[in-house]
């Protein structure tokens, strides 16, 4: 899951239902969240994050490994397969886009510097397999975003025709600038205004030790960013302009001799400072040159359900997901740990599901049935969620809500997230959570959970969806976000609830969702 920000958390905390004769919980229902146990919570998550598990990138053997280990927990639970062909997996096939360290560099004043090591792709999204190449003088232009409406334009001044365009790194900008921007103001993106300028590519110089890389293995060679490319995938625009990241190595010999070293630029654009734009020293021109070969390749998602108790409403299905991917591996390691284990995100949510198909195929059936899937990819463009909205094993229109677990483990103050498409579907899972568990829920107060899930496939279906989904804090996309860090007690609670509320869900009468 990508990061977002609570707002209004104590507006949503109060936005709680009355307690009435719809939130009480059957007797059966509490009895099979009560075989929801810590201990079982705790020992799956310790599989799927293991530093043997290397990330669980998509795709790659380790995603492959967690996938049979899921099917094969499922099949000792009785929990139906809802695959192909019989089978608890749902084949995924698409083409792999993987930038290669062995053609891509860059060279400045003579020092050639290699990738992964000094050069990256910034962003995911490009479904081009043409290389991503440029040379040309430098001028740096601060976060590189314009906003007419606030004054806000970096490039005042400047000739940019022919150059290449040096930022401190996305998001960027001003505060009020970004606090415009989700309120829905009109905005430039960075390398866009750069395009529109002239200038032939775009420079990133902060935020570089972040990036996932792939391991160095006949599946997995080793390169910056992984894109996958499928006629079911909705590709992101595509930047008009060369994009490259740089470390800090190479950022400081861009800046060497200039005004402003690039630690004291990207210090200042931290602090929400301004330092005005300026070109570099004319004789200064860097050239990069980035490769991305294309191959087929496969992974899957895994697709369990509960055949609901109803002669009719047993034909409407509730989608619960979560996904089992995550961030491959971290280059350059931090304190000599290289691997994103991705314990809470999103182990926990993919540990959580299981319990919860358990608990459903253990307790007392609801109404409708229960479609239970694991989605790879989605820390690669969400694309196992795509695939299963574009290839569904029934039809969409009888699929009536999506539940989604995207890190439920708690954030330090023992809250998780709660988004929503309706204050239906949100009264119902408050009104089910006060009468049973009493979780403490935040979010903005209109359900719309800032950053990108599975979630978004089904939303962009017209699928109502219930999102249950942490902050994560300093540990998210980190490798600290490994099995010592999740709080247990807290997890098994929540775990617990929304296997509740996704029962009350399933079981109402009349589901007043859209």
């Amino acid at each position: 899951m990508r990061q977002f920000t609570i707002v209004g958390a104590v507006l949503v905390a109060a936005i709680v239902s009355p307690t009435d004769s719809r939130g009480q919980v059957p007797v059966a229902v509490r009895q099979a969240a009560s075989g929801i146990k810590r201990a079982d919570l705790e020992r799956q998550i310790g599989v799927l994050a293991a530093d043997s598990m290397l990330g669980r990138l998509t795709p790659s053997p380790e995603l492959d490994q967690a996938a049979t280990y899921i099917a094969h927990a499922l099949s000792t639970s009785r929990v139906r397969p809802f695959g192909d062909g019989g089978s608890y997996l749902q084949h995924v096939r698409f083409d792999v886009i993987r930038a290669d360290s062995r053609c891509s560099f860059a060279a400045l004043d003579g020092a050639r510097f290699a990738m992964p090591n000094d050069v990256r792709l910034p962003t995911r999204g490009a479904s081009s397999t043409d290389p991503v190449a440029a040379q040309g003088p430098l001028v740096y232009v601060q976060h590189g975003w314009v906003n007419k409406a606030l004054g806000i334009d970096p490039y005042a001044g400047l000739d940019l025709r022919g150059k290449i365009a040096v930022v401190t790194g996305y998001p960027g900008g001003p505060q009020r600038l970004q606090a415009d921007r989700a309120r829905g103001g009109q905005f430039v993106l960075p390398w866009n205004a750069a395009a529109e300028r002239g200038a032939v590519a775009q420079v990133e110089i902060s935020g570089f030790a972040t990036w996932q890389v792939t391991p160095d293995r006949p599946r997995n060679r080793q390169g910056s960013d992984v894109t996958v490319k499928a006629e079911w995938i909705q590709q992101a625009t595509p930047s008009p302009l060369p994009r490259v990241a740089v470390s800090s190595r190479l950022a400081d010999a861009i800046f060497t001799g200039e005004r402003w070293s690039a630690m004291e630029l990207i210090a200042a654009a931290t602090r929400g400072d301004s330092i005005a734009s300026f070109a570099l020293g004319p004789a200064r021109e860097l050239r990069f040159e980035v490769c991305r070969p294309a191959r087929t390749d496969s992974t899957q998602n895994v697709v369990a359900m509960v055949e609901g108790s109803d002669p009719l409403l047993k034909h409407e299905y509730i989608v619960m997901g979560a996904h089992y991917d995550g961030q491959g591996l971290q280059f350059p390691p931090v304190n000599g740990d290289s691997v994103l284990n991705s314990a809470n995100d999103n182990a926990s949510g993919a540990v959580g599901l299981m319990a919860i198909a358990r608990a459903f195929a253990s307790g007392p059936r609801p109404r409708r049935s229960i479609i239970f899937t694991w989605f790879a990819g989605e820390e690669t463009q969400i694309s196992g969620a795509d695939f299963f909205v574009a290839r569904p094993p029934v039809p969409l229109r009888s699929i009536k809500v999506m539940v989604n677990l995207d890190m439920i483990g708690p954030d330090k103050d023992g809250t998780v997230g709660l988004g929503f498409s309706n204050t239906a579907l949100r009264d119902l899972a408050l009104t089910t959570n006060k009468a049973y568990a009493s979780v403490a829920f935040v979010g903005p107060v209109d359900g719309r959970l800032k950053g990108g899930s599975d979630r978004d496939a089904f939303e962009g279906k017209q699928i109502p969806y219930l999102a249950f989904e942490a902050d994560g804090g300093d540990d998210k996309h980190a490798v600290t976000d490994d099995v010592s860090r999740i709080d247990y007690a807290g997890f098994e609670r929540i775990v617990r609830s929304v296997y509740v509320i996704a029962w009350r869900v399933a079981n109402e009468q009349v589901l007043r969702v859209r």
